[in-house]
């Protein structure tokens, strides 16, 4: 019989495990220049965002980059608690 009392390994080891691929993916976006410039070339272009169409008015220009300060300094200290 197993128990569901305590706290997990598996959840602690795939917590970090998340937040490592977050804050590499957040710091990728927001600091490397040849990140950035690739997915503005990919996405710039053509019609592929929903509501394109329909004559909405989307506030995200198309291959503009979100990724913000704050979105970094989130990753890299949920990491920080996370591994500790």
């Amino acid at each position: 019989r197993k128990t569901t009392r305590g706290l997990s390994v598996d959840f602690c080891v795939l917590n970090v495990l998340g937040y490592i691929c977050y804050t590499v993916y957040t710091t990728n976006f927001y600091w490397n220049e040849s990140v950035i410039d690739a997915y503005k070339d990919k996405n710039s272009g053509g019609s592929s965002m929903v509501g394109d169409d329909t004559g909405e008015n989307n506030s995200n220009e198309k291959g503009q980059i979100t990724v913000q300060g704050n979105d970094v300094a989130f990753a890299i200290h949920a990491l920080v608690m996370a591994s500790f």
